[in-house]
């Protein structure tokens, strides 16, 4: 019940900061999808791994949007057997320019073994938008860290392109 909580309370963010602004630049952008590898350090030990991400955006003015991140990981550390890790977070960015934006990624994530439990996840991002197109496509390059409280503490290092269709 507490992640549908989270989950509800992620999006009306989304929505609240995107109704907020003037309405000569609001864009939504439905269709970006993000894949790459994440490396993961814990007290327990490492792992690598794959991570896929729904990223949803909402342009705001003045070079800001909002949106979320809504991903599946896999990790196999040396003590558990493989898991999944599924995370929901909240995300505002910065346009510096036509090609890099910074921002800051907070929520949640839920990490199947021992028990499935969800923690709290934040950290900064950077992207940079590739200027032409990759075969017909709108592709980015992203690089995140997040620090999430999983056992006690776990750092994120993940990086891969973004496709917009």
């Amino acid at each position: 019940m507490e992640k549908f909580f989270v989950f509800i309370f992620l999006i009306l963010g989304q929505f609240a900061f995107a109704f907020a602004s003037s309405a000569d630049e609001n864009s939504f952008n439905f269709k970006q999808f993000q894949a790459g590898g994440s490396y993961l350090l814990t007290s327990n030990g490492y792992s690598f791994g794959p991570v896929f991400n729904y990223a949803p955006r909402y342009r705001l003015k003045n070079g800001f949007s909002v949106g979320l991140n809504l991903g599946i990981q896999f990790a196999k550390f040396q003590v558990n057997q493989n898991m999944s890790i599924i995370e929901y977070l909240a995300v505002g960015e910065y346009s510096m320019n036509d090609q890099w934006r910074v921002g800051l990624q907070v929520g949640a994530q839920t990490w199947s073994k021992p028990a499935s439990v969800t923690y709290l996840a934040a950290g900064p991002q950077a992207i940079y938008h590739l200027t032409e197109p990759v075969l017909g496509l709108d592709v980015s390059i992203w690089g995140r860290y997040l620090f999430s409280t999983y056992e006690p503490v776990v750092h994120e290092f993940s990086s891969g392109v973004a496709i917009q269709l």
